[in-house]
């Protein structure tokens, strides 16, 4: 790349994180994505987010995101988890939003907890976001917390 720098060491391993999760992104409405890749904070290696997007500042992309576990060096797969993925891309578009509203509700029949993607959602479009989970418990999501609401 004329005029860039070379990506070295824990930078290059990240970026090729990234690329090497890319092509297991399955097929989804939405053509935009965003990736986020952290360090796995438990064990080696690193977690690629790949995260629907859209242009329309008025959407909210609730689906259609994946994570990835992948090897220290960027070069090897190591999982798709399952706590962060929601299939499908379910769109709330905020131009329709009802009078009086505060945030997005969304039923959540995968798990008893809300999963951390609901906190990245919640935090990326600044909004409360509710989870009802599979054992009928409201939960509340916002700035980063996650409360039970009501049993």
């Amino acid at each position: 790349m004329a005029g860039g720098r070379r990506l070295t060491g824990e930078d290059l391993a990240r970026f090729t994180a990234g690329e090497t999760a890319k092509p297991l992104i399955p097929e989804f409405r939405s053509e935009n994505r965003n990736s986020l890749v952290l360090r796995n904070p438990q064990g080696g290696g690193w977690l690629v987010y790949w995260l629907a997007a859209s242009t329309d500042p008025n959407l909210l992309l609730l689906g259609g995101h994946s994570r990835f576990t992948v090897s220290e060096d960027g070069t090897v797969v190591l999982g798709r988890d399952k706590k962060s993925h929601l299939s499908g891309c379910f769109t709330l578009d905020k131009r329709h939003k009802p009078e009086g509203a505060t945030g997005a509700v969304m039923l959540f029949s995968s798990d008893t907890v809300p999963w951390e993607i609901h906190v990245f959602l919640s935090l990326l479009y600044k909004t409360e976001m509710y989870v009802e989970t599979s054992n009928g418990f409201l939960w509340k999501v916002e700035n980063g917390k996650v409360s039970k609401t009501a049993p």
